[in-house]
């Protein structure tokens, strides 16, 4: 056992801190060297030197093929992979930062240029979440949107009887709270960690300092806040029709 021909992998490195994590993965790499290695993973980082890589979906095999392959297929490997990546990470973990390439894919940054993005990505904050904290709170006023840049967290709501319901899971290039940034808003559901989570965290000060230089993307901003809080207006409705 201390020594075994096949070493199987199974999310060893998922309620790992990033500094651990790293360690983790290089003494995997060179226990490696001599054995074959099977890993089932949702971190993509950790297979990027793997020598096949598996992709499933609903229990099937749907892609296969080295990492390069993967991703000039533009299919199911490459969404997450992209979500994943464009981060960066001190060795401790504690100071994390966002490319202008990753945060365009957030959609209310879409259509700022590259220096307004290049200004938006250094307002980011690094903030480090234990298991099982209460991040956000139903029902209270928010001002804070976040990205998580490794961990995991649940998305519930209160059901009539008090009981939370599980509305989602989220995990690494996850964003959530960003209409808080918008307007103020009270929160519409509870978010709490199931591992540990490195975050970057965005005020609405910090926004609104932004959108100063920017004043023509607010109108379209608050578009995308009623559309997500379901206070965009109806379409008008056809002629004859009342």
């Amino acid at each position: 056992m201390r020594d075994p021909a096949i070493l199987i992998l199974d999310e060893a490195t998922s309620a790992l801190d990033p500094a651990t994590e790293a360690a983790v993965n290089a003494t995997f790499r060179r226990l490696g060297k001599n054995r074959a290695t099977l890993s089932v993973t949702h971190r993509f980082a950790s297979v990027v030197h793997s020598d096949r890589i598996f992709v499933l979906e609903a229990g099937r095999i749907r892609e296969a093929g080295i990492h390069a392959e993967l991703l000039a297929l533009g299919g199911l490997y490459k969404k997450p992979w992209d979500k994943q990546t464009g981060f960066s990470l001190e060795a401790d973990g504690r100071h994390a930062a966002i490319s202008v390439e990753r945060l365009r894919q957030v959609p209310i940054f879409s259509e700022l240029s590259d220096t307004l993005l290049e200004m938006a990505r250094k307002l980011f904050k690094t903030e480090e979440q234990p298991p099982d904290r209460v991040i956000i709170r139903e029902g209270d006023v928010g001002s804070t949107m976040y990205i998580i840049v490794p961990g995991k967290v649940e998305v519930t709501k209160a059901s009539d009887n008090g009981q939370p319901i599980r509305l989602a899971v989220l995990s690494d290039g996850d964003h959530f709270g960003e209409i808080a940034i918008l307007r103020s808003v009270t929160r519409t559901a509870t978010i709490r960690t199931l591992l540990p989570c490195i975050l970057l965290t965005l005020s609405r000060a910090h926004f609104d300092y932004l959108m100063e230089r920017a004043p023509e993307l607010r109108a379209k901003l608050n578009e995308i806040a009623d559309q997500r809080t379901g206070k965009a207006p109806a379409a008008p409705k056809p002629a004859g029709q009342t």
